[in-house]
């Protein structure tokens, strides 16, 4: 499963963003969906159901500076699109339909 470096700008009030942790992976808690740019090609939301398949992530935070956090992604799940996760993709991140956050990927760990 691919681990990515990223760079997020997060659209919450500063306490809301997840704090920096020093947890393994496997115990990250920040799970909010990812959809990556251009991934779709239709809306995503009918008011508050999803029109297309979506896959959560999970948020490992770095560092944060203001609403800028340096992070480790990676998919929940195994059978996501592993596929999308490449160098410069821009990303979305939501809670429900709120979308929370934007983000590139820096570099690709694993």
């Amino acid at each position: 499963m691919k681990i990515a470096k990223v760079q997020i700008e997060w659209f919450i009030s500063r306490k809301e963003i997840p704090a920096v942790s020093k947890k393994k992976y496997n115990d990250w808690i920040y799970n909010p969906i990812i959809v990556f740019d251009n991934q779709y090609n239709v809306p995503i939301w009918d008011n508050n159901v999803s029109t297309v398949p979506l896959w959560t992530c999970v948020v490992h935070n770095k560092s944060i500076k203001g609403h800028i956090s340096i992070a480790e992604i990676k998919y929940l799940s195994e059978s996501a699109p592993q596929e999308l996760m490449q160098m410069n993709a821009g990303f979305e991140l939501y809670e429900g339909k709120s979308k929370v956050a934007k983000g590139i990927i820096l570099e690709l760990i694993e």
